[in-house]
Order: C-alpha cells, then sequence, then structure tokens
C-alpha cells in the first residue's frame, strides 16, 4: 500500500484546485483516505445468487452476511448493534406466511410486537418497485423498538422482503444509511437496463 500519494495526487487532479487545497491543508492523508473509503458501500448481493431477481448494496461497517437456508437473504447490523436489516428473496403469492414467519423470528430474537398498532397504508415507489411497509412498534431488552417490513416486487411471483428493527434513537441516527440500503435495492431488469 505504498501507493497512497498516488491515490491523493489523483483525487487532486479531479477535484477543483481551491478544494484540493483545502481538504490536504485541513486533513492529514490517512483521513483523507479514510473518509474516502468509509463511505463506499463495499458490499454489493444478489437475489438469489444463482439466478438473481435483485441487486443491493450494504455497507461492510454492517458486516452483512449473505445466507440461503431457508431462502435467500441478507442480514446486517450497525456496529453498535442498534438496528439490524434484513433482506430477503420471496414468494410473492405467500406474503402473509412469510410475514408469519418474520413475526416469528422477531419474538425468538426477544422483539415482543404489539401487534394492535400495525400500520399497513404506507405505499412507495422505489427503483420502479411498488412497495408496501408495514410498522409496528414493540419492545426488546433495551426499551422500545420499531419493527417494519416491506415488500417489494421484482419479478413475476418474486419479490423482496425487507425486515428491520431498531429503536427510534437508532432509527433516526442510522436513517440515512438506512435509505441508502433501501435505495440500492434494484429489481434485475433495471440493472440490466442500466448497465446498457
Amino acid at each position: 500500500m505504498r501507493r497512497y500519494g498516488s491515490v491523493i495526487a489523483i483525487q487532486r487532479r479531479q477535484l477543483p484546485t481551491n478544494l484540493t487545497q483545502y481538504m490536504i491543508k485541513t486533513l492529514p492523508a490517512s483521513l483523507f483516505l479514510l473518509a474516502l473509503v468509509s463511505s463506499s458501500f463495499a458490499g454489493d448481493f444478489k437475489l438469489p445468487d444463482d439466478k438473481p431477481t435483485c441487486t443491493l448494496s450494504i455497507p461492510d461497517s454492517w458486516k452483512p452476511e449473505a445466507y440461503s437456508d431457508p431462502v435467500d437473504g441478507v442480514s446486517a447490523q450497525t456496529e453498535d448493534a442498534a438496528v439490524f436489516i434484513c433482506i430477503e428473496c420471496v414468494d410473492t403469492k405467500s406474503v402473509a406466511s412469510v410475514m408469519d414467519q418474520s413475526a416469528k423470528w422477531f419474538k425468538k430474537n426477544g422483539v415482543d410486537i404489539d401487534q394492535s398498532s400495525l400500520k399497513t397504508n404506507d405505499k412507495f415507489l422505489i427503483n420502479g418497485m411498488d412497495g408496501s411497509l408495514f410498522s409496528w412498534t414493540g419492545k426488546d431488552k433495551d426499551g422500545p423498538c420499531m419493527i417494519q417490513m416491506a415488500l417489494l416486487p421484482t419479478q413475476g411471483d418474486k419479490g423482496v422482503l425487507v425486515e428491520y428493527w431498531a429503536s427510534p434513537d437508532a432509527d433516526k441516527q442510522y436513517s440515512p444509511e438506512v435509505t441508502k440500503i433501501i435505495q440500492s435495492i434494484k429489481p434485475v431488469a433495471a440493472t440490466v437496463a442500466a448497465d446498457k
């Protein structure tokens, strides 16, 4: 890694001169490089891996882990374990069953969901997919928390289920990063079209 100088030189050529001089004067080279690296999304995934219906990105700092049992998915959490997110391939014909399994998983992991707090009328559009958001409040070992599940259709009967669990404070703190993760979910058809 002795090329730090050349990386900075390349960055200098790409940035306006006055901005480059300011950055070099105010940040040591190591911090400048760290800032460039830490903002990147290096964890790129295809779901499912063999015949993908979508792609997504999760920051490496969230330590994303891919799995394939019982379904193909990726789970990740913030370094302080304040936010958990899971993105899974699902059959959109069996959404009720999938959501029931997810609710059981949350319960098994110490999350008590207040079923009476369910909100189901939230719709959104992301990368050409019409999403449906289901939200609850609940409690975990640390106190009040929020639980969300979002369904995004990708191809035919296939879709993506996003499961999310965080305290209200962590939800606010990590909202920009969670938004980037959700916005990174793209159906394969959209990904292919964008590459052309």
